[in-house]
């Protein structure tokens, strides 16, 4: 965790060179979803002959996280946004593919998400719902195997490590200011996240947060 605030601190110098005008909202928020990726069968010597093989499914339990959000004008209700987040967290399997379906896996599963997109507001100074989206690219790090690993208890291969795989959130919610600089900012957020080539699938997460803004 020490490493993700270090790394929030320094993208929050971005504003700096952005419209004085603009607005950076401090979030935290809960996330979970549904990811498939393929393994290899647990079948002795036809493992991945003929792919896709096997589709797993599993689920990343609620979890927390904690990023930035940068809006700066750039017409008559509309902001540009850059969205930055990162959520740390282990799958657990769902599918039935060993006696310990249901069990967190031991892997790592972490997500850096960096997001360009576009932010439509109405509303009053008061309250201000909006629509937003985005699209970018997260950071997939995880300890888990290529292929059987993160399924096959006793299964050694080599690692995923690090892989930016490309991210699209669309979302919505409201900005409730309390002053004429401060705000709160309350939004949910759905992401598809595509996984790394290896594992073969997709991430779908929707995430709920709630954040402090501030008028630059």
């Amino acid at each position: 965790m020490r490493r993700t605030l270090i790394m929030l601190a320094a993208v929050a110098f971005f504003p700096a060179v952005a419209s004085a005008e603009g607005e950076l909202s401090v979030m935290l928020g809960y996330r979970g979803g549904d990811a498939s990726f393929l393994v290899e069968a647990d079948v002795p010597f036809i493992a991945c002959l003929i792919p896709p093989c096997v589709v797993a499914e599993a689920r990343t339990p609620e979890s927390e996280t904690l990023g930035l959000v940068l809006d700066v004008p750039i017409a008559s209700g509309w902001m540009f946004e850059v969205l930055l987040n990162r959520q740390e967290d282990n799958l657990r399997l769902a599918t039935d593919l060993s006696a310990e379906a249901g069990r967190p896996m031991p892997e790592s599963f972490d997500l850096t998400t960096l997001q360009v997109g576009a932010q439509h507001r109405w509303g009053t100074d008061r309250l201000a719902p909006f629509v937003a989206c985005g699209i970018g690219v997260a950071r997939v790090e995880t300890s888990a195997g290529i292929l059987g690993s993160p399924v096959r208890a006793g299964d050694v291969g080599r690692t995923l490590g690090a892989k930016e795989v490309l991210s699209v959130s669309l979302g919505g919610g409201t900005r409730l200011a309390f002053g004429p600089r401060w705000g709160l900012r309350l939004e949910a957020r759905g992401y598809l996240t595509d996984l790394p080539a290896e594992m073969g699938g997709e991430l779908v997460q929707m995430e709920v947060s709630i954040g402090l803004s501030a008028r630059l």
